[in-house]
């Protein structure tokens, strides 16, 4: 007779054999980080101060809006497209390190996630509630707050953008993380394939469902389109290329055309009104053709000259502390662009006025960042790691898992 599985049982079995002793091509993570942080913040950056955006003609974004500077404004636009690329990059980290490990381990595996992300994420959405309630405390705020707080804020439309805009993806990355035990569960009883045609198929259903709901949406950024329900799938990409990535073979096929193919389907998802309930995924979909093609790509020469080495150098610092990044540039950016539109505006103008608006912002955000990093987000980790020794008799993580150094996949959410 044979024994029925246990559901403890799906998550103790041993995960597959890492053919690859060494990781290579891992600072990459750093890297994409780096730029899927840029992408967002310049994407605030435009939006809030110069509130740049096409319309909507018949369904298709009417590019006469700024005659031909009307391009550029789209693709500052869409720079959102980081937040997916983020979570290829979470996908991919997360799976990578509980590769590393003979066994999964639930417990040390969402103590690690608390303490990874809470600290710094508290820390902030403690500070930006007091600036914006201003001592005002009633209901609503009361809702706010503690949506925010128990980080289900994306799953209402009244608090998706609440106290500070960004932090709906934190909630979503959570979410996501939830689901992580179930996808392992579903890999080891159905493989790949069944995660994917599982987590397609909700995918699919939640679109259709959002779009008879609510109708054709009017941003590819919004509680419907990022639904965690529809976000599984891009996720599980990232993980998926990590697995493929540690038994030393592809993900996708090695064909030059694939990933342009995707890049323009996702361009044509942000131009035609009834495709942009694609937009996201296909933006995920792009960002982790590209990381499976550069995973596997060597390194060339030019790459590791001189002049690259300080691009590379700074690329990572900015790739580690990307999530304090997000947590805390838009409000700066927000307050910053009050200040100087009721002190400047008419004082200045032209580039001084643009680099008062521009500039500014971003370093002190990078600075306020790196402060979060070293003070707050860094010791959260490290006393979560020693509370995890002192007080719990979970086995230690095997010590493979510090040949991720370098490159830290770990150290970023997303």
């Amino acid at each position: 007779m044979i024994r029925p599985v246990s559901f403890t049982d799906w998550f103790r079995t041993p995960n597959p054999p890492c053919t690859l002793s060494k990781p290579r091509n891992l600072a990459l993570l750093d890297y994409l980080r780096c730029l899927a942080i840029l992408l967002v913040v310049f994407r605030h950056l435009v939006g809030i101060n110069f509130h740049w955006q096409l319309p909507w003609v018949y369904d298709v974004r009417d590019f006469s809006a700024y005659g031909l500077g009307s391009i550029l404004v789209h693709l500052f636009y869409i720079g959102w497209a980081g937040v997916p690329l983020f979570f290829v990059v979470s996908g991919f980290c997360i799976h990578w390190s509980c590769l590393r490990l003979e066994r999964f381990g639930m417990t040390r595996f969402f103590w690690q996630r608390f303490w990874r992300i809470y600290p710094a994420y508290i820390t902030a959405l403690i500070l930006f509630t007091w600036v914006e309630l201003k001592g005002n405390f009633n209901l609503a705020a009361g809702r706010q707050f503690f949506s925010h707080v128990f980080l289900i804020q994306n799953l209402s439309t009244t608090t998706f953008w609440g106290i500070n805009g960004p932090f709906w993806s934190v909630a979503v990355e959570v979410q996501l993380y939830l689901l992580y035990p179930v996808l392992l569960a579903i890999r080891r009883r159905s493989g790949w394939r069944g995660c994917f045609l599982i987590a397609g198929s909700l995918s699919l259903l939640w679109r259709v469902f959002a779009v008879t709901r609510w109708g054709w949406p009017d941003h590819s950024v919004n509680p419907a389109m990022t639904s965690p329900l529809m976000t599984w799938a891009d996720w599980m990409v990232g993980a998926w290329i990590a697995e493929c990535y540690g038994a030393n073979r592809r993900a996708f096929p090695p064909s030059r055309i694939l990933l342009p193919i995707v890049f323009i389907g996702f361009l044509a998802s942000t131009i035609y009104r009834p495709l942009t309930v694609f937009s996201f995924s296909l933006a995920g979909l792009s960002s982790a053709i590209w990381l499976d093609q550069m995973l596997h790509r060597k390194a060339s020469a030019a790459f590791n000259s001189t002049p690259s080495a300080f691009v590379k150098r700074n690329a990572i610092r900015v790739g580690l502390i990307s999530y304090s990044v997000y947590l805390w540039h838009e409000p700066i950016l927000i307050h910053w662009h009050a200040f100087i539109t009721q002190h400047a505006i008419g004082k200045l103008t032209g580039t001084s006025f643009t680099l008062l608006a521009v500039v500014i912002p971003i370093v002190f955000a990078i600075i306020v960042a790196y402060l979060s990093y070293r003070l707050i987000e860094r010791p959260g980790i490290q006393l979560g790691r020693w509370l995890l020794e002192r007080f719990t008799a979970l086995p230690r993580p095997d010590s493979r898992i510090l040949e991720l150094a370098p490159s830290r996949p770990e150290a970023g959410i997303h």
